[in-house]
């Protein structure tokens, strides 16, 4: 995810609480974090004036980590390598249904990382 702005489009796939709740109601996944890199701007395809201001939903206490919110002095974005990297670890890649034709799922799935896609219609 590249943008806070997709998990509060209408279309979103899951419940912005999934991820937290996951990581700490959910004893079979101890341990289990949800990692992603997206950026928190206000104005990227929203309009916090008529549609409310978008709460961020990193919680590391509870398992949701925002990789860029740690290279605020680096410029707050990760480079392809560092990307690729971190998309090779992971055991699981989770769609967000949008943007519909995002690469990642295909990068993931070239690295060997099983791709959860949720399907809408």
């Amino acid at each position: 995810m590249k943008q806070l702005t997709y998990i509060y489009d209408s279309k979103f796939s899951w419940n912005r609480s999934y991820f937290s709740l996951a990581s700490t109601s959910e004893p079979s996944l101890h341990n289990i974090q949800f990692v992603g890199a997206w950026e928190v701007d206000q104005h990227y395809q929203w309009k916090p004036e008529k549609q409310g201001i978008m709460e961020d939903i990193e919680d590391r206490q509870n398992g949701v980590v925002n990789l860029i919110s740690r290279k605020e002095g680096k410029g707050g974005k990760l480079n392809p390598a560092e990307w690729r990297w971190e998309v090779a670890r992971s055991k699981v890649m989770i769609g967000m249904g949008s943007p519909w034709w995002s690469p990642s799922p295909y990068y993931a799935l070239c690295l060997g990382v099983p791709f959860i896609n949720p399907v809408s219609f």
